[in-house]
């Protein structure tokens, strides 16, 4: 099979055995299609680009800066309630975070204060 015709029939997936990107098998890609998006342009989803590609390197630095802005509202929480203000989650909702992300990162956080009072208040070590 020539290159021109593997490019040319879209729907043939190929796999890249080497070191770097390789493809991921047609049924791991069915199974989480809604979670793996195909960014526009790249024509693959984020773990089958190549992760020196200026394309990989812009949506790291953005989920980066969508995860310290959700970091920086859970640690808050965990100071008196007297220090945070709705700045803090309208920070967080302007970084991408849906409502729902933002409750899960409040239930993670709120359980383990909750654990480390626990640990700490019956002496476990």
């Amino acid at each position: 099979m020539s290159l021109a015709a593997t490019h040319a029939d879209l729907s043939v997936r190929q796999h890249n055995f080497s070191a770097g990107p390789g493809s991921l098998p047609q049924e791991v890609v069915e199974e989480v299609r809604n979670e793996l998006p195909v960014y526009p342009g790249l024509g693959a989803s984020i773990m089958e680009v190549s992760h020196r590609s200026p394309e990989y390197t812009e949506i790291h630095q953005r989920a980066g800066e969508r995860m310290k802005a959700l970091l920086g509202y859970v640690a808050r929480l965990q100071s008196p309630p007297a220090r945070y203000a709705q700045r803090d989650l309208d920070a967080v909702m302007a970084a991408g975070w849906s409502e729902a992300a933002v409750f899960e990162a409040v239930q993670v956080a709120a359980l383990f204060h909750m654990m480390n009072r626990i640990v700490e208040g019956t002496g476990v070590s």
